[in-house]
């Protein structure tokens, strides 16, 4: 079994793969390489995928997105529009992982991907896939030195 200081390692070194985007930007999507790889993340076809966004939304108590779906380009998977409410998913499938981060960008109405976005992003994980995800999720942003909430605090 590999230790957590070798995950964290993994992220900080992944972190120079995204040279297009700030430095806690490029953290923030290594750490959630790291779990994918660590861990995986359920894939969800375009039909589940309407289904998973509609039932977190529902639970979170907001408005399911406006969804568009394009062709795989580069290195982006999605993003999510603040202003618009719309998430734009490439390629056929994504993973749990990816959704739940453009949920939390809508969520927290947070752009980027500082405190307030981390911290949204792990609670839900933690809710809509798995506490053992938002854990290993939570102790890696912690690892490579992104600030997130105490872990009692994201339930």
């Amino acid at each position: 079994m590999t230790s957590i200081s070798q995950f964290i390692e993994d992220a900080k070194l992944a972190a120079g793969n995204y040279q297009r985007c700030d430095h806690e930007s490029a953290l923030c999507y290594a750490v959630e390489r790291v779990v994918e790889t660590a861990h995986g993340w359920k894939r969800l076809s375009k039909p589940e995928l309407a289904l998973f966004v509609d039932a977190v939304c529902d639970t979170e108590g907001i408005d399911s997105p406006e969804i568009s779906h394009l062709r795989r380009t580069g290195s982006v998977i999605a993003s999510a529009d603040i202003e618009y409410h719309s998430i734009e998913f490439r390629g056929s499938t994504v993973n749990v992982g990816s959704v739940l981060h453009e949920i939390a960008h809508l969520t927290s109405g947070a752009s980027g991907h500082g405190i307030v976005f981390r911290n949204e992003f792990v609670r839900l994980v933690r809710r809509h896939s798995s506490v053992e995800h938002a854990a290993f999720l939570h102790a890696v942003m912690q690892g490579v030195g992104l600030e997130v909430a105490p872990w009692q605090a994201l339930s």
